[in-house]
Order: structure tokens, then C-alpha cells, then sequence
């Protein structure tokens, strides 16, 4: 009888990976949709195998709070355009998406404001992760709402933190201040995540987005050994119409948004950072072999640890917003 044929070595594929720096179709879901579409399309024509969109891209971020009292009458009415505007996972819209990235053949993250279905009120910041033959990989929800987030934005799940298969390797995702958690950054990276996808919003108050994005990613990529794709929002025209004279110098508001980047296991910044309000498109090659020998020295999910020592738990377990008891059996 004849032996099995046994498999070859492993390989570790080089990918294009694509980070996107634009301004949201502020509180316009089609309109968001629409132009995610043809992003991603752009995006697989330039050569990209993965595509990272900003934090909740469609239909927008809710900037207003960094400027308006939460009772302001603007406040309310955007928020109730947020809300009318928000995706239901699944649902058309992130089939609309889904299906460009299978006939691109592309994989994509996707920042979102998406609403519980069949609420009138409860929102999530979520990442979705789509891969290139049309599937909804799965979900992430920010787990704690960031400073003002907290009056639109429930807080997210425990199920969420996970990577998720894809033909280069397993991909993660955290969003804005969640990438510097040093705990959520561990466990995506002892699930096995090769390349991290961190979504990042178009303004972040008194702070430089650029700045922020440039030492919490390399700090990342370097303390897990990954690969680090950045996308940062920009803020747009209409928001600053919306807002109308509420912000005396919106050429301020710009200098503190952008400053994409894709960093390497190393710490090294492959490509970006894009300028202050410039939009566009990094395109960066990522070795995943690179992430291999990197983890020679130091691997805190593997040999360079002690789990005798220390032991992290992390609780998947959906919680439901109602258990309905009918007393029976």
C-alpha cells in the first residue's frame, strides 16, 4: 500500500492590505453604503487582498457630542438621524457590502453604527468583518463606549472578541481607545490574530488623532508581534453644516483628524501616516512570515510567557436584554 502523501511545509502568504482615510455620507446610510462600495472596488483595483475602513464609517460618527450639550435640539434631531440611518446585522445593506467584496475578491472590516433589531433606541459601535467569498465573518462591538459615545452607544459583548479565518491568516479588530487595552489586545492575539484592524474616529477632542493612532499602533504590533492596519476618519463638510456656527474654526477641527498608517510585527511603519484631513488610500505589502520571526524573541501568547503565572479568562457568553421565564418545564 502506498503511503499518504503528506503536506508541504507551511507557507506564509504576502498580502496588499488597504487603509481608508475619507470623511463619512454623514448620517446618509445609502449614501455610506454606496460610497463604501465603490471604496472597496478601488481598493481591489489598486491590488488590495484586505481593505480597513474608519471607526463607524456608515453613517457617521457622533461628532456633534464633542460640541453640543446632550439636550441641545441638534443633538436630538442627529441622534434621531443616527438612529434612522444605523444597520441591522445582517440585513441589505451589509449584504450590499458583502456581495462587492466576493466579487472583488477582497476581505473587509467595516466600521458601523448598527442598531438591535426591533429597538427604538439601542445602538452598538461595531466592527464587521466580511470575507472575499461574500460571508459575514462575524461582529465586534466596542466593549465600553468612549467618553461622549456613551450617550448613544450600549456597551458591546463579550462574544465579539475573536479573529476570525480568512485565507491569510486569522484577523482581529478593536476600536479607538480599545487598541490600547492591553487586555483585548492580548486575547485577540492568543486566538491566533495575524493582522489587527484598528478603526479609529475622525476627531478626537483636545488630542491629535495622528499622534495617538502612531504610538498605541506601533506599540501593538510590536508587544504581539502583528501586523497593524489603521484607518482614521475624517471629518466632512456636512458635519460642519450641520453644526453650522457652533464651531468658530473648522480648519482646527481638520488638523486634528487623519494619520493612517500600517505598522509591521517590528513597529515599523510600512506606510503613512496620511496628513491631516488628506484623504485617501494607504496601500502597504504585508509578509506574514515576518510576524514568524519576530515571535523567535519574544511570543507572550506562546514560549515567552508564564500561564502558571498569569491567566487571563475571557466570558463569550451572550447577554440577552430579557430572560423570559413562563414557569414551565
Amino acid at each position: 500500500m502506498a503511503a499518504p502523501e503528506l503536506p508541504a511545509a507551511d507557507s506564509y502568504p504576502t498580502i496588499t492590505a488597504a487603509a481608508v482615510q475619507a470623511p463619512s455620507s454623514f448620517l446618509d446610510r445609502r449614501a455610506g453604503i454606496e460610497q463604501t462600495c465603490r471604496l472597496v472596488e478601488e481598493a481591489a483595483a489598486a491590488g488590495a487582498d484586505l481593505v480597513v475602513f474608519p471607526e463607524s464609517f456608515v453613517p457617521g460618527h457622533p461628532l456633534w457630542l464633542h460640541f453640543l450639550s446632550t439636550n441641545d435640539r441638534r443633538s436630538v434631531a442627529a441622534y434621531e438621524r443616527l438612529f434612522a440611518n444605523a444597520l441591522t446585522v445582517p440585513g441589505p445593506e451589509v449584504d450590499a457590502v458583502a456581495e462587492t467584496a466576493r466579487r472583488c475578491e477582497v476581505t473587509v472590516v467595516l466600521g458601523v453604527t448598527e442598531k438591535r433589531p426591533g429597538s427604538s433606541g439601542t445602538l452598538y459601535n461595531s466592527q464587521l468583518f466580511l470575507g472575499r467569498d461574500g460571508r459575514l465573518l462575524g461582529k465586534h462591538q466596542k466593549l465600553v463606549p468612549t467618553v461622549r459615545e456613551k450617550v448613544v452607544h450600549a456597551p458591546g459583548g463579550g462574544e465579539g472578541i475573536d479573529t476570525f479565518e480568512t485565507e491569510f491568516g486569522r484577523i482581529g479588530g478593536l476600536i479607538c481607545g480599545e487598541n490600547s487595552n492591553p487586555l483585548a489586545t492580548y486575547a485577540l492575539q492568543a486566538l491566533g490574530e495575524a493582522v489587527h484592524a484598528a478603526s479609529w474616529p475622525p476627531f478626537m477632542g483636545f488630542s491629535s488623532a495622528a499622534e495617538v493612532v502612531g504610538f498605541v499602533s506601533r506599540s501593538v504590533a510590536y508587544s504581539g508581534h502583528v501586523f497593524v492596519v489603521n484607518a482614521v476618519g475624517l471629518v466632512g463638510d456636512d458635519f460642519f453644516e450641520l453644526m453650522g456656527d457652533e464651531i468658530a474654526d473648522p480648519d482646527e477641527v481638520r488638523r486634528r483628524s487623519g494619520g493612517s498608517s500600517i505598522v509591521d510585527p517590528h513597529g515599523r511603519v510600512l506606510a503613512g501616516p496620511l496628513g491631516p484631513g488628506e484623504e485617501g488610500m494607504l496601500l502597504a505589502e504585508l509578509d506574514l512570515g515576518i510576524a514568524v520571526r519576530a515571535k523567535l524573541s519574544h511570543d507572550f501568547t506562546g514560549h515567552y510567557n508564564r500561564f502558571d503565572v498569569f491567566e487571563l479568562r475571557l466570558n463569550r457568553r451572550a447577554r440577552p436584554p430579557l430572560v423570559v421565564d413562563d414557569g414551565e418545564t
